[in-house]
C-alpha cells in the first residue's frame, strides 16, 4: 500500500511538472505581449490596439501592408507598434491598458478601435474570443499559472467566463425584440451563401440596440480613464461599416439602429472627455473587402483611409490653454495637458499647460516620475 502511494505522489509531481512546462511555453508562445515589452524597450511612441481589420486585406489588393504599418508611414516621426489579433476587442484592450500602466510604460497614444459587431453575440458571447489565458497573464502570470493547475482537474471547465452552452442560448435581438438564440445563427448552414442567410447575418451582426450598461461600453470607459489618469492619450475610434449593403436588406433600418449604437458608445466616451473618431459610414461598399457575408475587414483604399484618420487626429493633438487645463482635476488631466504645481514652491497640484508647467521648471514627465517614485517607497 505505501508504495502505491508512493507512486501515485510520483505520477502526480511529474503531471505538475509537465503542466507547468507546458504554462512556461503558453507564456512565451504570447506574441502580442512579447511585441509590447519591446515596445516598453524601445519608448515605442504609440501603441495600436487592433483585430482582424488590422491585418487583413483584399484579393485585389496591390498594397498588402496592415493597416497600423500605414500608420506608422505617414506618422513618420514617431515610432508605432501593433498588438492585433483576430478577435480582440475591448475587455483584452482593457487588459493590455492595465499592464501598460503596471510596467510604468508611459507611450505618447494608445490607439483603440471599436469594432461595432464585436458588441453582438456572435463576438461578445463567443467563448473562443474570450482570450481567458492571454488575460490572466496579463493580470498575474503567476496566479495564471495556478489557475491553469487547478483548471487541469476541473471537467467542467468552470474557470472559463463563458460556457459554450450560455453562448449557444444567449438571446438574438432585432433592436428590443429577441428573435432567436444563437444557436440559430451559428448553424452549419450558414456556411452556404443565400439571400436569407445574408439578411439574418446582417441581423445577427449588427441589428441589436445597444444600452449604455453594455460591458464593452464599460470596458472602452475604463481603458479612457486609466490612460487619462496616466497622461496617454487614447485615441479611439469606430470602425466603418458597410452600411450600404446593410441598408440593402434592411433598409431605413440599419443607418437608423447604427446610428443609436455609434451615438451611445460616444454619449459614455465624451463623459471621459474623449472625442471619439466615427468612420461607421464613412466608406461604400468598394472600400470593404469582406467576401461571403459582411465584415469589417478593408481592402487597401479602405485602410488608407482610416490610416489617414487616426493620423489626422494624432497630429492634430495641440497642446491645449492654460485656461482649458484649469477646468480639469489632476485624475482626469486630459491630453495636451499636464499636472504639475501652480507654483514653484507649492505643495498642491494642478492640471495645467505644457507651457506653464514648462516656464516654472516642471517638464511633461515630472508628475509621472513623482508617482513612480513614490510606489517605489511604498
Amino acid at each position: 500500500m505505501k508504495k502505491f502511494f508512493i507512486k501515485l505522489a510520483i505520477l502526480i509531481l511529474l503531471t505538475l511538472f509537465f503542466q507547468l512546462l507546458f504554462l512556461i511555453v503558453d507564456i512565451n508562445s504570447f506574441d502580442q505581449l512579447k511585441i509590447l515589452e519591446e515596445a516598453k524597450k524601445g519608448k515605442t511612441d504609440v501603441i495600436y490596439f487592433g483585430d482582424s481589420s488590422a491585418s487583413n486585406y483584399g484579393r485585389n489588393d496591390s498594397d498588402k501592408r496592415p493597416l497600423p504599418q500605414m500608420l506608422g508611414k505617414i506618422l513618420n516621426d514617431r515610432t508605432i507598434a501593433s498588438i492585433d489579433n483576430p478577435a480582440y476587442a475591448a475587455e483584452i484592450f482593457l487588459e493590455f491598458s492595465k499592464y501598460i500602466i503596471k510596467e510604468k510604460y508611459h507611450p505618447e497614444f494608445v490607439v483603440i478601435p471599436i469594432n461595432i459587431r464585436s458588441f453582438s453575440p456572435s463576438w461578445d458571447k463567443n467563448p473562443g474570443y474570450q482570450f481567458y489565458d492571454q488575460k490572466a497573464i496579463l493580470k498575474n502570470k503567476l496566479l495564471f499559472m495556478f489557475l491553469k493547475s487547478i483548471e487541469a482537474f476541473d471537467k467542467n471547465n468552470s474557470l472559463n467566463e463563458i460556457s459554450q452552452s450560455e453562448f449557444e442560448n444567449t438571446d438574438v435581438f432585432n433592436g428590443e425584440k429577441a428573435v432567436g438564440k444563437a444557436k440559430d445563427f451559428e448553424d452549419h448552414s450558414f456556411r452556404h451563401y443565400s439571400e436569407e442567410n445574408m439578411r439574418n447575418s446582417i441581423l445577427y451582426f449588427y441589428m441589436f440596440s445597444l444600452k449604455e450598461d453594455h460591458r464593452k461600453i464599460s470596458s472602452f470607459s475604463q481603458i479612457a480613464e486609466i490612460l487619462l489618469a496616466n497622461n496617454i492619450k487614447p485615441i479611439f475610434y469606430i470602425t466603418p461599416v458597410d452600411y450600404e449593403t446593410g441598408e440593402r436588406y434592411f433598409p431605413g433600418q440599419f443607418l437608423e439602429r447604427l446610428k443609436h449604437n455609434t451615438e451611445m458608445i460616444k454619449s459614455v466616451l465624451e463623459k471621459n472627455n474623449i472625442k471619439v473618431i466615427d468612420l461607421s459610414t464613412s466608406l461604400k461598399s468598394d472600400f470593404f473587402a469582406w467576401e461571403k457575408y459582411p465584415n469589417e475587414h478593408l481592402n487597401e483604399k479602405g485602410r488608407k483611409y482610416v490610416a489617414e484618420k487616426i493620423a489626422e487626429r494624432i497630429n492634430g493633438y495641440q497642446e491645449k490653454s492654460a485656461a482649458e487645463c484649469k477646468k480639469y482635476s489632476v485624475d482626469r488631466c486630459p491630453g495636451g495637458c499636464v499636472v504639475c504645481p501652480p507654483c514653484e514652491a507649492c505643495s498642491s497640484l494642478g492640471c495645467n499647460s505644457l507651457e506653464f508647467c514648462k516656464n516654472i521648471g516642471f517638464g511633461e514627465d515630472w508628475y509621472e516620475t513623482i508617482k513612480l517614485r513614490l510606489e517605489i517607497t511604498k
